[in-house]
Parts: C-alpha cells; sequence; structure tokens
C-alpha cells in the first residue's frame, strides 16, 4: 500500500471529516481535533513502523498552532513524504485536495469563509495558544505513557535506549528537565574554563 494511501485509511479511522477545508478558520479546537485523535493515530502508525510513530510526534511538535486544518495539511504531506520527518517547521498552509473540479471549488469557499472568520470559534489567540499546547501536551503524555507500557519500563531508567532522544525530550518532561540541566552545566563549565585560560594568560603577561 502507498505511504498516502495508507495514511489517509489511518486519519479516516480516527477523524469524522478529513478534509482541511471543513474546519477553515476554526483554529485549534478539542472539538475537531483533540489529544485522544492524534495518540490513536499515532499508535495505528507505530504499529506500521517505530520509526512512522516517532516521526508522527516530531509532526505534531513542528506545528506551530495544532487547528485541525493545519494538522491536516501538514499530516497529508507527511504522508505524501513516506511518513519521513524533514526536520523543520510543518508547512501547514491551506491546499486544495479535492478530486473533482466540484470538490475543489467547495473546498476553495470552505477556506475563502473561513479566511473571513464565518466558522471562527469567537477566542483570543492567547486562549487558542494554550489550547494547542495543552492538546500538544496531552498526546505527549498518552506517547509517553504508551511507550513505557510497551516496553515495561519507565523510559528515563530504560537499560538500553528504545526511543530517539530528541522524541523522548518532547514527551518526558523529567528527560527533559535534566538535559537542560546537563546543558547549563556544561555551558557553565565552558565558561569557566575560557575564564581560566585568560586569567592564565593574564598572569603569565604580567610576569614577562
Amino acid at each position: 500500500m502507498e505511504s498516502y494511501e495508507l495514511g489517509d485509511r489511518i486519519l479516516s479511522k480516527h477523524m469524522q471529516v478529513t478534509r482541511a477545508s471543513f474546519y477553515a478558520g476554526r483554529g485549534p479546537c478539542r472539538s475537531d481535533l483533540n489529544e485522544r485523535m492524534l495518540f490513536c493515530i499515532f499508535k495505528d502508525l507505530y504499529e506500521e513502523s517505530r520509526e512512522y510513530g516517532e516521526n508522527f510526534i516530531r509532526l505534531v511538535d513542528s506545528i506551530p498552532s495544532i487547528g485541525a486544518t493545519e494538522f491536516i495539511v501538514a499530516y497529508n504531506e507527511f504522508a505524501r513524504n513516506g511518513f519521513a520527518f524533514k526536520g523543520e517547521e510543518a508547512d501547514s498552509q491551506y491546499a486544495i485536495e479535492g478530486r473533482t473540479d466540484k470538490e475543489k471549488m467547495q473546498e476553495a469557499t470552505c477556506y475563502a469563509l473561513g479566511a473571513l472568520g464565518i466558522f471562527s470559534v469567537n477566542r483570543s489567540a492567547e486562549e487558542a495558544e494554550r489550547v494547542s499546547d495543552s492538546i500538544k501536551e496531552g498526546f505527549y503524555n498518552y506517547t509517553r505513557k504508551y511507550y513505557e507500557d510497551d516496553f515495561g519500563k519507565c523510559l528515563y531508567h530504560a537499560d538500553e535506549k528504545i526511543i530517539s532522544d530528541d522524541v523522548h525530550r518532547l514527551i518526558d518532561p523529567h528527560y527533559r528537565m535534566i538535559c537542560e540541566w546537563n546543558e547549563e552545566d556544561e555551558r557553565m563549565r565552558k565558561i569557566y574554563e575560557a575564564r581560566e585560560k585568560e586569567l592564565s594568560r593574564t598572569r603569565v603577561n604580567k610576569t614577562r
């Protein structure tokens, strides 16, 4: 099965409407897309390939504001690329996916009405950002528990690396905090060493 067909089948299984234009202008909204839906899509991809699952987590993280429209556009591109992650912010610009002229016209109309705010959810940009962050965090919690249940151990205390480091950071706040502490310690150590070298050079110059 082609990756796009597989992606479409999985998306259709977990979202009632899979046309990005249907949700145009609504922004992050739990009734359209929520952490449970994202997790179910992740689980199906993970069962196909661990790499697909990890790349899907990266994709979700790369979408700045995870409304249903933005997610579907980015996900469809992700599926077309064989579920490979490009390593950059997801392209979630509106796209016309219709197969017939009628479908394309309907989608273009929905996007236009969405841009005019006809379907918008009445809330501030700050509230939309909060909903998006909450959906992502809930998704990370689901995936972390799934990994731990699957491998029967805490990710942080696993004897072997069972997940890529960057993905582990995304879904495990404890591990992320430890990494940030270690990086800060390393940064301070380098600053200290640089200062010591400079002081040593100053002492040598004074003795000449």
